[in-house]
């Protein structure tokens, strides 16, 4: 029967991957997603190097899937089948750990055939549950890193519930050592996988030890140390150990570059190698602990912290540590340097990243092409740091020296320069005063925005119930945030609302799916039980039919929550040890990761991915929850049959409710909305061109096009952000394909890390109002000896805030930059307002780009707040997805002009819609977003009223067909003030029938949210008090339009629906208001 139920648990296995494969590739994208997909599949189509820490493992295996495509536009398709594959293999190795730990339940009994098919539909239940779950569906059908991962954190718990089962067997140990190759890989994929460790350790604990109070301490504290030593040991420690051998064999021994990393490498092999010969062979003690301790301290485990105490108590600690087990027993010292080798095996995948860097690839993030770079890009340094056990507040002040500057802690590294490493600033940090700082603090960001939100989770109100600290050294008192205030934030923002609700969302129930900043409307969890909605968001009686009928509404009823919670209970009530393991599985992937991230408000994108782990754990206990029905059923049945068909039937709607709620909102397919908007973007350019980019969603499918489908190749993608470091910086100045370099007269040196960061705008009363050549003011700012002293520091320094330079017109006209038509319209010369006090990196090279702009290149902008940024915002032309850098100065800068034949040529004829006006295609929130940053709804309004004005009103008429076609009110629902402007449009070619459709549909909206509004309890109306005044604005703005049409029909229909929702006033009093107010 064991060999029967062995095979049978195979077979189900295997199809539980089978099912779970289809459903994610029949639903997965065909093409790029938005966010970070883009740049990891372009990274992965040519093995470049992709932003911090990088992803090595996940890069390799995705370029051996794109080898399976049929040309380059199924590279994508190929690289997302990767993650709905890797996403099936995941819930295969789900199922097999649902039915190991449901067959304990039988305390190694031969199974009956009721107790086998009960083992198995535990399995089918959890597995099937997580298949469909919110969180992991989403992960599964992209290229991104989060499905991979996902697959190895379900390997290594499997692996070690196999070691469990033959852990007294000879040989056993393997299944350790491939945990530890597998823990090794899986660095090249992401850091999460590493949070098993602790369930690991308990489970070799629990199987090999009497569990006592102190064992258990012991056990979870070394499981700690273990992925301390994994984070910042092996994986910065081991850099930090080859840096130091680097430096030596460079810098003191006049070795060539990468000579001491080389030395080192051979080094590590050669005492792995001795390491595992010695501890096999009959010699002392002392050799087998001298050369396990070596290569410990050189694959970095001492190295956690700058300290050299602690590195020599860390190094006595691993000394002692052998030494007790070698005592016990020295076979396990072979055993550890296995786990050591097969780790940096793993590890090794990061060698992919160091060459192709080297190999001056056109994507090459950070640069890591010596092992100090690599060591900042392992530390993700790059994107700065983040107080967990001990900082500031945000409002904290920093200690001032007596030269009455801030005290700061200065951060080194070495780059190479002319075969030698030369120290150079890595950055400060500021040292604040302790009377600003708290233990475990939350609330230490000092955006704005962000400490609004702090006041606002926290209850926070500034000198009523704030600590009242006077700071001596500047004379005046601060309101700083109590403990108690700090903690509210963590429960209520960083657990309640950054995982609770995502728990939830997968287990009971989505609101919709728009990101949630707070409030009662948006991304919050319901259930479908009203009692329970109806506390959480409100009445949902009487909710809009948008809200109701909305795809990614979905309720579960507590459905997956019951089963986990009565699973998990009754795994503690029959298995506590096992139950402890998943716990904390379950704890380490969840709230663990909660306080490591430690976020600020205001998340560019929702995190539930982030916790993937912790919902898998929940998910076990899903599936274990048919062992307890089954064993209470069985209680009073007396039949083993019966009882295990009842707890399936009870249990087995809960994965079919989730599938059947999710799907329509997690299928993908036919969706090419992020690949399309590149598109549009570039071919937006004219032929050589240059493309200026703000962020994620206009810069990396971009790159995805050029690198993957080559796309464009011509149009060099200039990404504002990255051009504030050096090496984005110096990459632009090299070729990439058949773009150009940056026409940069700023050399690679004067951009290097810790050069030019920051530029001061210093005028002197000779240039203050006055406009100066930007030439000579770039002359200076270029100038290495020219440098004023500030705040105890040199800087480089811009000497005017009004610069202007010469636009040569012939050139212009030639380059096609303008057309004939508009020569009379071209200036001479080109102003700008430098607004900021300091100019930072990434401004100054596009400053620079136009010191040397020749007019030969077209400059573009994804965005008019872009251009505004470099005092442009006078001088671009709105052509669509762009906004073109022309000499033609706009009589309103809010309101750029555009040339309607070639916007008309770009919205008719050129761009692609990625299936937004399909029905068949979903178009989650962040595409509906993206289309509201792009402006596309407000793109077409303004090149019909630009058309209407010059009399092409059949060309309008069309312009605004099209714009229906596209962005439909089922798709994209009206609930945006460029519906107004679509209405204006129409009145402008005389249909005012499609007009007062356009607004009726936008009315209608309104008025069903303002009447759920008006239902609402006073503490609820009082979340949602700002949007209905939104709405009211925008209807009251309506009736001024229509009203200034004098389409009298619609006023009179408006006033009607005004009705429903205000009595007091009519909308004509309130217009009469208005205007007499204004």
């Amino acid at each position: 029967m064991e060999k029967k139920y062995s095979l049978i648990n195979a077979i189900f296995g295997w199809i539980s991957f089978t099912g779970a494969a289809i459903v994610y590739i029949l639903t997965m994208e065909p093409t790029v997603s938005l966010w970070d997909c883009g740049e990891f599949i372009a990274t992965a189509a040519k093995l470049e190097v992709g932003h911090p820490p990088g992803a090595p493992l996940f890069l390799m295996l995705g370029r051996f899937f794109a080898l399976f495509s049929s040309d380059p536009s199924t590279i994508a398709m190929c690289i997302n089948a990767m993650s709905a594959l890797a996403s099936a293999a995941t819930i295969m190795f789900l199922f097999w750990t649902i039915t190991h730990l449901a067959r304990k339940f039988f305390d190694n009994q031969i199974l009956t055939a009721s107790q086998i098919y009960v083992v198995i539909a535990a399995g089918i239940v959890g597995a099937g549950a997580y298949t469909f779950t919110d969180t992991f569906w989403f992960s599964a059908v992209e290229g991104e890193v989060y499905a991979l991962s996902s697959l190895f954190t379900a390997v290594v718990f499997w692996a070690i519930l196999k070691w469990e089962n033959a852990a007294d067997k000879p040989h056993s140990d393997k299944w350790l050592i491939l945990i530890a190759y597998i823990m090794g890989l899986s660095i090249g994929v992401h850091l999460l996988n590493l949070l098993t460790i602790t369930a690991i350790v308990y489970v070799y604990y629990f199987k090999k030890y009497t569990p006592t109070t102190k064992g258990i301490i012991l056990a979870g504290l070394l499981s700690l140390l273990i992925i301390a030593f994994m984070m910042w040991g092996v994986i910065t420690g081991s850099m930090e150990v080859a840096s130091q051998f680097e430096l030596f064999f460079v810098n003191v021994l006049g070795m060539p570059l990468h000579s001491g990393l080389i030395v080192y490498i051979v080094m590590l092999i050669a005492a792995l190698i001795t390491g595992i010969i010695l501890t096999k062979r009959d010699v002392t003690i002392n050799i087998k602990v001298g050369i396990v301790t070596l290569c410990a301290i050189l694959i970095g485990m001492p190295f956690m912290s700058g300290s050299v105490f602690l590195w020599l108590l860390l190094i006595a600690g691993i000394i002692a540590l052998l030494y007790y087990v070698a005592k016990q027993n020295p076979v396990v010292l072979n055993t550890i340097i296995n786990i050591m080798t097969v780790v940096m095996i793993g590890y090794s995948s990061y060698a992919m990243i160091i060459i192709r860097s080297n190999a001056n690839t056109p994507m090459n993030e950070n640069a890591p092409d010596n092992v100090f770079s690599l060591l900042s890009y392992l530390n993700r340094e790059q994107y700065g740091s983040t107080p967990l056990l001990y900082g500031p507040y945000y409002n904290a002040a920093p200690e001032w020296k007596a030269d009455n500057s801030a005290e700061v802690k200065e951060k080194f590294t070495y780059t190479p320069r002319d075969g030698k490493y030369v120290k150079v600033s890595n950055g400060i940090e500021y040292v604040f005063n302790s009377q600003f700082c708290t233990i475990f603090p939350r609330m230490h960001s000092r955006e704005p925005h962000h400490i609004k939100e702090y006041k606002d989770w926290a209850g926070i109100k500034d000198g009523v119930n704030t600590r009242k600290v006077f700071y001596e050294k500047e004379r005046q008192s601060y309101n700083v945030p109590t403990f108690g205030q700090n903690l509210k934030f963590f429960f209520s923002y960083q657990i309640g609302h950054m995982y609770v609700r995502y728990f939830m969302w997968n287990f009971a129930g989505r609101q919709n799916d728009v990101q949630s900043h707070g409030g009662i409307i948006n991304g919050n969890w319901i259930s479908g039980i009203p009692f329970i909605d109806n506390q959480l968001v409100g009445d949902q009686t009487f909710i809009s039919e948008k809200a109701k009928h909305n795809p990614t509404r979905n309720t579960y009823y507590l459905l997956p929550f019951a089963l986990g919670v009565i699973g998990f209970l009754f795994h503690i009530l029959k298995r506590k040890r096992d139950s402890f393991v998943v716990v904390l599985l379950f704890i380490l992937t969840g709230l663990a990761i909660v306080v490591y991230l430690n976020q600020t408000p205001y998340q560019p994108r929702e995190r539930d991915y982030a916790y993937a782990g912790s919902f898998y754990a929940f998910s076990i206990w899903i599936g274990l929850s048919i062992m307890a029905l089954y064993y209470y059923a069985k209680k009073y049945l007396k039949h083993g049959g019966i009882s295990a068909t009842i707890a399936l039937l009870v249990a087995a709607p809960t994965p079919v409710v989730l599938a059947i709620e999710n799907w329509d909102d997690h299928d993908r397919s036919g969706r090419y909305t992020a690949r399309d908007f590149a598109y549009n973007y570039l071919m937006s350019c004219s032929p050589n061109s240059l493309i200026v980019t703000a962020g994620d969603n206009d810069t990396f499918p971009l790159w995805y096009l050029q690198e993957v489908e080559g796309v464009r190749t011509d149009v060099r993608v200039l990404c504002t952000p990255l051009l504030a470091t050096d090496w984005y910086s110096q990459q632009m100045m090299r070729r990439a394909y058949e773009s150009a370099p940056l026409p940069l007269k700023l050399t690679e040196k004067q951009v290097a890390k810790g050069i030019r960061d920051i530029v001061r705008v210093q005028e002197s009363s000779f240039t203050q109002g006055k406009y100066v050549m930007l030439s000579d003011a770039m002359e200076v700012v270029r100038d290495d000896d020219m440098k004023i002293k500030l705040y105890g520091d040199s800087y480089n320094y811009m000497p005017a805030s009004l610069l202007k330079f010469p636009v040569d017109k012939k050139q212009v006209l030639s380059q096609g930059i303008l057309s004939l038509k508009d020569s009379l319209l071209i200036a001479p010369e080109i102003k700008i307002q430098i607004k900021d006090k300091s100019i930072y990196k990434n401004k100054l090279v596009i400053y620079d780009v136009l010191d040397g702009y020749q007019w030969d290149r077209p400059l573009y902008f994804t965005n008019q707040m872009s251009a505004e940024e470099i005092g442009l915002e006078k001088y671009v032309r709105y052509d669509g997805f762009t906004f073109k850098f022309v000499p033609i100065e706009s009589a309103n800068p809010r309101i750029p002009h555009t040339d309607t034949d070639v916007m008309y040529n770009n919205l008719m004829n050129v761009y692609k819609w990625g299936g937004m006006g399909d029905s068949s295609v979903h178009m989650c929130h962040f595409n509906e977003r993206t289309t509201r940053v792009i402006g596309i709804r407000s793109m077409f309004n303004q090149l019909a009223m630009d058309l209407a004005s010059e009399g092409k009103k059949d060309s309008a008429r069309a312009v605004l067909a099209k714009l229906k076609e596209i962005m439909p009110d089922w798709q994209f629902p009206y609930f945006d003030d460029a519906i107004i402007y679509t209405a204006y449009a129409y009145y402008s070619i005389g249909d005012n029938k499609s007009a007062q459709e356009e607004l009726s549909i936008y009315v209608n909206n309104m008025i069903q949210e303002i009447e759920w509004f008006n239902t609402l309890q006073p503490q609820f109306a009082a979340l949602v008090q700002k949007d209905k005044e939104e709405y009211i604005r925008s209807i009251v703005q309506i009736a001024d339009v229509v009203q200034s049409r004098g389409d009298t029909k619609f006023m009179e229909k408006l006033e009607f629906e005004w009705k429903r929702i205000e009595q007091g006033y009519t909308l004509e009093q309130i217009l009469i208001s208005t205007r007499n107010s204004q």
